[in-house]
């Protein structure tokens, strides 16, 4: 903190494959961030997918939440994705998640879900290496809880599907 960096990105990879949701593409991005030496390497791999079937709600806007549950509260910490720089409509554009995505409200942003694994996996002594899978979408309204052991977490929603899994060394 406090000393300049320079972050760089570049495409490693793109792949094109179809999976049980149709089409997919997967782009592997490497970005590594540099003080004077690298400070910080970091893979992500996006996965793009044409237009799938029509997901249904886990509930409606005003349902109660399952004990033990909770929703993302409000669209103001669902802007973390445009702080991330990821500006894809699914995660600001509810006509258009709806409409044209076919989902039933806005996508909650897979980092948002990883900060909340590793702010559930920080312990002392800090990890040194944090990694993160996302295998199923959270949905505004999706009620989804963190559960934690050792040195792993995830995400599952209120059907018991495993949304996310989280991993520190």
């Amino acid at each position: 903190l406090g000393t300049p960096a320079d972050k760089r990105s570049s495409i490693e990879n793109v792949d094109f494959k179809t999976g049980a949701s149709g089409d997919l593409c997967f782009v592997t991005v490497l970005h590594e961030v540099f003080q004077g030496q690298l400070a910080i390497r970091e893979q992500q791999t996006i996965v793009y997918r044409d237009r799938g079937l029509l997901v249904a709600a886990l509930r409606a806007q005003d349902d109660p939440v399952p004990d033990g549950y909770r929703v993302m509260p409000d669209t103001t910490l669902l802007a973390y994705s445009s702080i991330t720089h990821n500006g894809h409509r699914i995660h600001w554009d509810r006509d258009f998640c709806r409409d044209v995505e076919g989902y039933p409200g806005l996508v909650v942003h897979g980092p948002l879900l990883a900060t909340l694994l590793a702010d559930t996996l920080s312990q002392d002594p800090k990890p040194i290496r944090f990694t993160y899978r996302a295998t199923a979408p959270v949905f505004e309204t999706s009620p989804f809880r963190v559960t934690r052991t050792d040195n792993s977490a995830r995400i599952e929603r209120s059907d018991g599907v495993t949304a996310m899994e989280a991993e520190t060394f």
